[in-house]
């Protein structure tokens, strides 16, 4: 389930899938250009998504991050509000 906060500075929203046993993600390169996981052999796409999703945020002055643990892969979107001082 979605996850959304905000400070007076910023909005973040966090989308969770809990996952049956830990996953080999690796949480410092889902973000690179072309990254595919070693689980994504044999299936459609190119790497891309988490990449422009990266870059996307960073245009708007903000994060995109993803935690990963025994039972959960977070992903995390921290984005500067409308009108808010830095």
């Amino acid at each position: 389930m979605p996850e959304l906060d905000y400070t007076e500075s910023h909005v973040r929203l966090v989308i969770a899938n809990r996952v049956a046993e830990k996953v080999p993600i690796n949480p410092n390169r889902v973000f690179d250009k072309y990254y595919r996981g070693p689980e994504a052999t044999g299936t459609q796409g190119a790497g891309l998504g988490l990449y422009i999703v990266r870059r996307l945020c960073g245009q708007m002055q903000g994060e995109a991050s993803m935690q990963v643990d025994e039972h959960w892969v977070r992903v995390t979107l921290k984005l500067p509000r409308a009108g808010a001082v830095a």
